[in-house]
């Protein structure tokens, strides 16, 4: 019943053929709000005649309920290509531009964790003052996993493609698209990364073969009634 854009109005890509897009849609219900992270390629640009760049439309955005208004969580620089660090954490304030290529996220407790395909991290978005007020503005946020990783199980790991994520009984599942893993990490009561870092390999996929240019492609993945991850 919504749109993300107003039709009669253009929006700032409007110029450029835009496709490849990949999106995860997540409910939080302190904030009453529908989230969205979403990126794709822009094949063609009628400005520069340039084609092809990969992540210039990345962005994660928030409908609120209350307001019937879309607000940014993270959104990269379109007119400066697109790529992280663009919003860098460290010299501004929120919006960020941590994920290259935002393609799932799930709101858990007070948060909503998001991954990224193309440089593969975990990042934690803090939605507390969204609960009390809307116009909170953007929410900080931090990087919680990214590709080196120590597992109980299995020693040190490089995660590539951060993908796919579900929730159960404390622990958060992350699946990764290109080199084919699941792990997941052990939260706290708070629903946030528990101290000391527990994680642990649950599951191996094909990794990604440049030669066939094919792998497990993990995508989503869910909990069944059952209690068993598929």
């Amino acid at each position: 019943p919504f749109k993300l854009w107003d039709r009669d109005a253009s929006p700032p890509w409007s110029d450029r053929e835009t496709d490849r897009p990949y999106c995860g849609l997540t409910w939080h219900a302190p904030t009453r709000s529908f989230y969205i992270c979403a990126f794709s390629g822009v094949d063609r640009d009628a400005k520069t005649g340039k084609t092809f760049s990969k992540n210039l439309t990345d962005a994660i955005l928030r409908y609120d309920l209350r307001t019937s208004k879309w607000y940014e969580v993270e959104r990269h620089d379109i007119d400066k290509g697109g790529v992280y660090p663009h919003h860098d954490p460290a010299v501004q304030k929120p919006p960020h531009g941590w994920l290259n290529g935002p393609d799932n996220c799930l709101a858990v407790g007070d948060w909503l964790y998001a991954v990224s395909k193309d440089n593969s991290l975990l990042v934690r978005y803090d939605l507390r003052a969204l609960a009390q007020d809307p116009e909170a503005g953007a929410p900080p946020s931090l990087v919680e996993l990214a590709q080196d990783v120590t597992t109980r199980n299995q020693g040190r790991l490089r995660l590539e493609g951060h993908s796919a994520l579900a929730q159960r009984d404390g622990w958060l599942y992350v699946a990764t698209r290109t080199s084919g893993h699941v792990v997941r990490l052990r939260l706290d009561a708070a629903f946030l990364p528990a101290e000391p870092r527990v994680v642990e390999l649950v599951g191996l996929f094909d990794a990604y073969d440049p030669q066939t240019k094919r792998s497990s492609n993990l995508t989503d993945m869910s909990f069944g009634p059952d209690g068993r991850l598929y």
